[in-house]
């Protein structure tokens, strides 16, 4: 037999953003059973104060297309609120891999995901961190 195994724990907390940032955590859901999917965010500055949420039914779509429109729709109001240094959080790594590198553009979500990096091309900041569920439950 080997030696002792050890567990280790990991805390999961939401952490407000710098000074001078705002903070959205984003997240899509999708209910397969009525066929129903919806997507939102919350955005927070860095007392951790709460600015401004959103929530929009979706048509049925994947699961990630929920968690990318998430992001593309709290973007969007982010540059309409000027917002200029945003963090944006999401908890779907699959989401997080397409805004990062792209896709081809043969890939099905490849308009949602090139709307996506269009504005963050725009006069301001915005930088993505994957987070797990636990530290992303308020959006």
């Amino acid at each position: 037999m080997g030696g002792p195994s050890s567990i280790s724990y990991t805390w999961v907390k939401w952490n407000p953003p710098d000074i001078g940032w705002t903070k959205l955590n984003t997240n899509g859901s999708v209910h397969a059973s009525s066929h129903r999917a919806a997507c939102g965010g919350v955005f927070r500055n860095h007392h951790g104060n709460f600015l401004l949420a959103f929530a929009y039914p979706l048509p049925f779509v994947s699961v990630l297309e929920a968690e990318l429109l998430a992001v593309l729709n709290g973007l969007e109001l982010a540059w309409t609120r000027k917002y200029t240094q945003i963090s944006v959080e999401l908890d779907s790594a699959s989401a997080l891999r397409l805004i990062q590198f792209g896709c081809k553009n043969t890939h099905a979500l490849f308009d949602t995901v090139r709307r996506i990096q269009q504005p963050v091309n725009l006069d301001w900041t915005v930088r993505f961190d994957h987070v797990f569920r636990e530290a992303n439950q308020l959006s």
